[in-house]
């Protein structure tokens, strides 16, 4: 190896280090160039900068002005606003206050409509009871008027049948006194009664008398076989004659209606041609009371008024005839006296109602 080589290699890392450096300084070099190149691109900015400040400085300087009296304007501005601003306050303040009083009103206006609403309830509740209670008040009447007739009618008919009882053994007796003069038997029947009669209301013994007691038992109750109640008759009835009060009203200030005492029932019966026995004494009663009052066809006429109470509808009135009593002939040895009178005066409404 030559000395070359030797210097070569001894100095060869430094040389490729060397060589290194100055590429670094090169490139360094170019950057130092475009940097220069930069900065006066930059002082010429910056030149132009400066001049467009100056311009700017004069337009700041004019808008400080500017502002300075816009401040002044915005202190009085803001003076006017705060003033505003109070009056705003107050007027809120107040406004506050009148809600609150509105409010209080609302509440109160809304507590009073509540009570409102409960009295109306209440009144409309208190004027349906009294509504209800007016009709039944007025069903009430009506239905004693309905039980006053009906009353009436059943002692027309209780008397009625009582009678016809009463004939049928006053027949029996006049047929017991006709057999007792004529019967042998009869007459003999008659005279152990009376016998056995007075033995019992002597101071007979004990066994004596309940033998005389069975044998009247036994004798009534043959002769109550063949004369039914004759034992019981001790002279002939007389007349039955009872009083009592009709009432009539006028449902158009015209014409007259007397309630009768017929029960609506006997109208359904009659007015249909199939009347019982009861139908038939009521017609007879009818007639009779028509009769009685002298009344023409033309001027009464027999109705059914509201469904529920019989009647005479009398087209003329005469007042001494409304104003006297009458007597009806209900049957043979029955007869009832009727006086008249207006109907009272709280049931006159119900009846035109």
């Amino acid at each position: 190896m030559t000395l070359t080589d030797f210097v070569r290699d001894a100095s060869r890392e430094s040389t490729g280090t060397l060589q290194a450096v100055r590429g670094r300084i090169a490139s360094l070099y170019s950057d130092k160039i475009g940097c220069e190149q930069r900065l006066a691109g930059v002082r010429e900015d910056t030149a132009q900068a400066k001049s467009r400040r100056s311009a700017n400085v004069e337009i700041i300087n004019g808008l400080k002005i500017e502002e300075a009296g816009l401040l002044k304007e915005i202190g009085r501005l803001k003076f006017l606003l705060s003033e505003k601003q109070k009056e705003i306050e107050r007027a809120k303040s107040d406004l506050d206050a009148k809600e609150a009083e509105v409010t209080g009103q609302r509440r109160s206006e809304q507590t009073e409509l509540k009570v409102m609403e409960k009295l109306d309830r209440r009144i409309s509740q208190a004027e349906e009871e009294v509504t209800r209670l007016t009709r039944r008040i007025s069903d009430a009447r009506l239905s004693g008027l309905a039980g006053y007739l009906d009353g009436v009618w059943n002692k027309i008919f209780s008397i009625d049948i009582s009678l016809e009882k009463m004939r049928e053994k006053n027949r029996a007796y006049e047929e017991f006194l006709v057999a007792r003069h004529e019967d042998p038997g009869i007459a003999d029947l008659i005279e152990s009664l009376e016998e056995w009669k007075q033995i019992l209301e002597t101071a007979a013994p004990k066994g004596v008398r309940e033998t005389a007691q069975l044998q009247i038992n036994d004798i009534t109750r043959r002769l109550n076989e063949k004369f039914p109640g004759a034992l019981e008759v001790s002279e002939k009835d007389s007349v039955v004659t009872e009083l009592e009060e009709l009432h009539y009203f006028s449902p158009d200030g015209e014409s007259t209606v007397i309630f009768l005492p017929v029960p609506v029932r006997l109208w359904h019966q009659v007015s249909g041609g199939q009347p019982n026995k009861e139908g038939e004494r009521a017609v007879r009663m009818i007639w009779e009371f028509i009769n009685s009052y002298k009344l023409s066809p033309e001027n009464a006429s027999f109705i059914l008024f509201k469904d529920r109470y019989c009647g005479l509808r009398l087209s003329q009135v005469d007042e001494d005839l409304m104003r006297d009593p009458i007597t009806v002939k209900i049957c043979p040895g029955g007869e009832i006296s009727f006086v008249l009178s207006e109907v009272p005066t709280e049931l006159v409404e119900d009846l035109k109602s």
